[in-house]
């Protein structure tokens, strides 16, 4: 069953950007085996910077870290800042 997307909208290109991400990554596979839509937001949420904070983030376990984690890293810090909370 699929994590609830608990939490404030994101930009709609923000989340596209990784959902194309997690496309090139699912290597033929249904694109959910990487990860959720609600774990790619709460992604660009939290914007981790390390494997560590990867792990905090409902959705991503160790196995994910082991194989997309560097690369999940590498597409959030391509993504321009989320404007602050007014």
């Amino acid at each position: 069953m699929a994590a609830a997307d608990e939490g404030p909208p994101v930009p709609e290109e923000q989340f596209e950007a990784l959902r194309a991400w997690r496309m090139e990554r699912s290597e033929g596979k249904p694109a959910y085996t990487v990860a959720t839509d609600a774990t790619l937001r709460e992604l660009i949420r939290r914007r981790p910077a390390t494997v560590q904070e990867l792990l905090a983030v409902r959705g991503v376990g160790p196995g994910f870290c082991e194989r997309h984690g560097e690369a999940a890293l590498e597409a959030l810090a391509a993504l321009p800042e989320l404007p602050a909370a007014a």
